[in-house]
C-alpha cells in the first residue's frame, strides 16, 4: 500500500459546480480540447515502473469511464520507450526493461471521459494493482475537466474495437523520404527529400478529398565563398542506408526521424559543400503534425536569412480559399494567386501562440504554427506570397498559392531549428477555432495523478467549490464516501504568498457510505485573489491535500457604509464601509468622524488617504482625549472625496 502523502493529487479532482443533488455523484467530462494530444513522462506511475509495454507484451491499458452507460471503455494509447538522453532511436536501447520515468504514454484529451466513482473495470488481474486516476483541467477554462484511468493486468487484451487512429506507410521505392502518414483525419505524403508534398483532408473527415499542398518549404541563403540558397531539395538519402528514415507507429501517434545530407551545389571550379542533416523527432497525431528542420552548423558560413513556410497548390483557389491571421483578422484575404494582397508582416518577437495563420474553404481547414526559440535571428516577420506566376528559383511547381510561413533575418548563428506545426481540419471551423488552438498550445493542460487500489477510497471527494459574494468566500464540498475520516483542515493563501494558513477544522463522519456536505465561510476579505486548500487528515494521522481553489474578491464598485454593529452596543462596536474606484483609483481622503446628538464631534475614526477597498474600524464608545461618553444616541459620518453618508447607533452604559 502506497503511503497516503505520497499522491501526488491527494484526493482532489477538478474544480466542478457543487451539485447539491446526493444522489448525483459522477462527475460528468466537460473538457473539450478536442484535436490535443497528451502526451505524459512514464515517471508519474511510480506504482507501475517496469510493467511490460512492449507491443507483444503489454501490462498496461488506458479506460474512460462512460456515465451514461455505466460502463468502462478501452481507449487508444501508446508507450513509446526512450533512453536516458531523450532518443526514441539510434540506438534504440532502454535501460530499464518495460516502463521507467523516460518512457511516454500518448493519447487524445477527446477520448477522456467521465470520473469513475466508487467503480472498477471487470477484471480481476487489475485488482492486484494500484490504478492510476489521471485528472486533465483545461487552464484556460478552470473547471472543465476530464478523467482517463490507467489499468495494470496480466490478463487483459486490448478490445477489438479500439480505434487505430494514424497509420504510417514506408517508402516502397529507392526514394526513402518518399513515405506516407494515413490519419482517420488527413493524409500527408512527403517528397523523396522526405518532406510533406501532398495533403488531403478526406470528405469523411469534412474536406473534399483533393489534395491541396505544393510543398513544405525551407530556405536558408548562406554564403559559402559566394552566396547560396539552401532549401529542401538539397536534403539527399544514402539509398545504402535503410535507417536514414525511422520510425515508430502506434494508435495515436507517428515518431519519425531522418538522417541524411545537406549537398550545396556550388559553381565549377568550387567543390559542392557536404554536411551532415538531421531532423528532431517529427511527430504525427490525429489531427495535426509538427515538423521541424535543424540547420547544421556549416562551418565558416554565415547565414542572413531563414524560413520554414507552407505552400499551397492550384487547388487552394479553386474554389478559393480564405487567408485569416492573427495579425490579418477577418475577413482577411483570397487565395487566388494574383499577387494583390497588402499584409500586416508583423509577428511578435517570440512567436507566442497568438501567431496563428488559418486557410479554410471546401478543401478544409489548416491552422499554421511556426514555433521558434528567441534566440534564433534577430527580425522576425510573415512571410507571405500568392503568387501563380513560374518561379524558376522555387522548388516544388514554382508557383505560390498562399505559401506563408515566418522569415528570420539578422544575427542567425547556425546551428539552429526551424519549426512548423500544422493542424488539418474540416472545413469551415471559422478562425476563432484557429485562435483558440494557438492558445491551447500556449497553455497545456494541467494534469494530476492519483493511484487508488481496488478497495475503498480513503475519502471520495466528489466535488470542491468555492464561490464568491462581496468580501465573503463560501467553500462548498461533497464526499461520496468517507473511511476513517477525522476531518478536514481548511487552509488558505493569498495569491502573492507562498506560505498556507490554516483557518479552521471541520469534523468529518468517520466511517459512512452515505454523501455528506461540508460548509465553510471566509468572511470578510480585502480586495485580492486567494487559493483555499483542504487537508484530509484520517484518524491515523495520515493526510493529503484537495486540489486547489481560487476566489477572486474584487474592488466594491459603489461607495457604502453600513450600520454599525452590534446596535445598541456597549463597550465597542464596528463599523464597516466600503469605496468604490474613482478617477483618482489611487486613494482619496476619508474621514469617519463620530457626533453627538447636539451635532457636536466628539472623535475622529479616520482621517486619511485610503485606496478603493473594503474596511472595518471599531468604535470603543469614547472620545478623543480618551473619555467614556454617556448612553445616548451618537451619529456617524463617512467622506470620501463627493460620496457623504451618515448613519445613527445607539451607545448603552
Amino acid at each position: 500500500m502506497y503511503p497516503k502523502h505520497y499522491v501526488r493529487t491527494g484526493f482532489g479532482i477538478g474544480v466542478v459546480c457543487l451539485v447539491l443533488a446526493f444522489s448525483a455523484f459522477a462527475q460528468s467530462k466537460d473538457l473539450d480540447r478536442n484535436f490535443e494530444p497528451v502526451v505524459i513522462n512514464g515517471g508519474v506511475f511510480p506504482e507501475f515502473v517496469g510493467a511490460a509495454i512492449t507491443p507483444q507484451v503489454n501490462e498496461l491499458f488506458l479506460y474512460a469511464y462512460r456515465a451514461d452507460s455505466k460502463s468502462w471503455e478501452q481507449i487508444p494509447f501508446q508507450f513509446d520507450e526512450k533512453n536516458s538522453a531523450g532518443k526514441y532511436f539510434n540506438p534504440n536501447v532502454d535501460e530499464v526493461a518495460g516502463l521507467d520515468d523516460n518512457d511516454e504514454l500518448a493519447f487524445m484529451a477527446k477520448d477522456a471521459g467521465d470520473r469513475g466513482i466508487g467503480s472498477w473495470i471487470d477484471d480481476v488481474g487489475s485488482r492486484s494493482f494500484v490504478r492510476y486516476e489521471i485528472i486533465l483541467n483545461d487552464t484556460l477554462a478552470p473547471g472543465k475537466t476530464a478523467w482517463v484511468y490507467l489499468y495494470r493486468s496480466r490478463s487483459l487484451t486490448f478490445s477489438p474495437n479500439l480505434i487505430d487512429y494514424i497509420q504510417y506507410f514506408k517508402s516502397t521505392t529507392s526514394n526513402l523520404g518518399a513515405d506516407k502518414i494515413v490519419s482517420q483525419f488527413y493524409e500527408l505524403s512527403n517528397a523523396a527529400n522526405g518532406f510533406p508534398e501532398n495533403l488531403v483532408i478526406p470528405a469523411s473527415a469534412g474536406g473534399n478529398g483533393v489534395d491541396l499542398l505544393d510543398r513544405l518549404k525551407f530556405r536558408a541563403h548562406a554564403t559559402l565563398v559566394i552566396g547560396v540558397n539552401i532549401n529542401e531539395e538539397n536534403i539527399k538519402f544514402q539509398a545504402a542506408r535503410s535507417d536514414s528514415v525511422r520510425f515508430k507507429e502506434g494508435r495515436v501517434r507517428v515518431i519519425r526521424e531522418m538522417e541524411a545530407t545537406l549537398e550545396v551545389d556550388l559553381p565549377f571550379p568550387l567543390p559542392n559543400q557536404q554536411f551532415d542533416f538531421s531532423t528532431p523527432p517529427i511527430f504525427y497525431y490525429p489531427y495535426s503534425a509538427t515538423v521541424g528542420v535543424a540547420i547544421p552548423d556549416l562551418g565558416n558560413a554565415s547565414i542572413s536569412s531563414g524560413r520554414m513556410s507552407f505552400d499551397l497548390n492550384a487547388t487552394a483557389a479553386n474554389p478559393a480559399m480564405k487567408f485569416v491571421s492573427a495579425n490579418n483578422p477577418e475577413p482577411g484575404f483570397t487565395v487566388d494567386g494574383l499577387a494583390n494582397e497588402t499584409l500586416n508582416k508583423a509577428v511578435d518577437n517570440v512567436l507566442p501562440g497568438g501567431n496563428w495563420i488559418y486557410v479554410n474553404g471546401s478543401q478544409g481547414t489548416v491552422v499554421h504554427r511556426f514555433p521558434l526559440a528567441t534566440t534564433v535571428g534577430g527580425k522576425r516577420e510573415l512571410y507571405f506570397k500568392d503568387n501563380n506566376s513560374n518561379d524558376s528559383g522555387d522548388t516544388g511547381d514554382k508557383r505560390s498559392y498562399g505559401d506563408v510561413g515566418i522569415n528570420i533575418t539578422d544575427g542567425i548563428s547556425p546551428p539552429f531549428t526551424l519549426s512548423y506545426q500544422g493542424y488539418f481540419l474540416g472545413k469551415e471551423q471559422g478562425s476563432s477555432m484557429a485562435a483558440q488552438i494557438a492558445l491551447n498550445e500556449q497553455n497545456p493542460l494541467q494534469l494530476e495523478f492519483a493511484p487508488q487500489d481496488f478497495g475503498a477510497v480513503p475519502v471520495e471527494l466528489v466535488a470542491f467549490n468555492a464561490t464568491v459574494a462581496e468580501q465573503n468566500v463560501h467553500l462548498e464540498w461533497l464526499t461520496a464516501t468517507e473511511t476513517n475520516n477525522f476531518g478536514f483542515d481548511i487552509e488558505r493563501r493569498h495569491l502573492e504568498d507562498s506560505d498556507w494558513e490554516k483557518l479552521a477544522f471541520l469534523a468529518g463522519k468517520g466511517t459512512t457510505t452515505e454523501p455528506s456536505r461540508y460548509v465553510f465561510f471566509d468572511r470578510n476579505l480585502q480586495a485580492g485573489t486567494y487559493d483555499y486548500r483542504l487537508k484530509q487528515i484520517d484518524t491515523d494521522g495520515a493526510f493529503e491535500y484537495s486540489h486547489i481553489v481560487t476566489a477572486t474578491i474584487g474592488l466594491p464598485t459603489t461607495f457604502m457604509l453600513a450600520q454599525n454593529f452590534p446596535n445598541p452596543f456597549n463597550p465597542a462596536t464596528e463599523i464597516q464601509y466600503q469605496l468604490a474606484a474613482s478617477e483618482n483609483s489611487g486613494g482619496m481622503r476619508t474621514l469617519l468622524k463620530i457626533y453627538n446628538i447636539l451635532g457636536k464631534e466628539v472623535r475622529v475614526l479616520v482621517n486619511e488617504e485610503q485606496a478603493p477597498g473594503f474596511y472595518r474600524v471599531t468604535w470603543d464608545g469614547r472620545d478623543d482625549f480618551g473619555q467614556r461618553l454617556a448612553s445616548g444616541i451618537y451619529v456617524y459620518r463617512l467622506q470620501s472625496g463627493k460620496f457623504v453618508a451618515t448613519r445613527k447607533m445607539a451607545l448603552v452604559q
